[in-house]
C-alpha cells in the first residue's frame, strides 16, 4: 500500500484522495488498513482508519475517560498490537476501533 500525505487534511491512498475533516497529526499503515491521528482538538474520536481503496472503515471509540486536550495522540504498531495513546496506552481491535483493553495507565 502506498500512502502519501498530500496537505494537512487530504491523504493518498494507493491513487485514491481522501479528504480528512481535520488536519492530521500522523499515520500508520496496519495490516491493510491506514490509521489516521487527527488534531487532538477535533474530536474525542479523532482515530480513523481507512481501506487501501480508501473507504472508511471506522472511527476509534473515545478515549475512556475525560483527557485535556481532548483525543487521541498516537497511534502505534506494538508486536502486531494496534495501541492508541492519551494518557494511558489502549489496545485497538484492528477490524472496529473497539478499545479492547488499557495496557499503561496513565499516572
Amino acid at each position: 500500500m502506498i500512502t502519501k500525505l498530500e496537505d494537512r487534511k487530504k491523504l493518498l491512498i494507493n491513487k485514491v484522495e481522501v479528504s480528512l475533516p481535520a488536519a492530521v497529526r500522523g499515520y500508520l499503515e496496519f495490516q491493510g488498513l491506514v490509521v489516521v491521528v487527527l488534531e487532538r482538538e477535533y474530536s474525542l474520536r479523532n482515530i480513523y482508519a481507512y481501506t487501501a481503496s480508501g473507504e472508511l472503515k471506522w472511527i476509534i471509540e473515545p478515549v475512556p475517560f475525560q483527557v485535556v486536550p481532548p483525543g487521541y495522540s498516537m497511534v502505534a504498531n506494538e508486536n502486531g498490537q494496534l495501541l492508541a495513546v492519551a494518557k494511558g496506552t489502549y489496545v485497538v481491535d484492528f477490524n472496529t476501533g473497539e478499545i479492547l483493553k488499557e495496557i499503561k495507565e496513565y499516572k
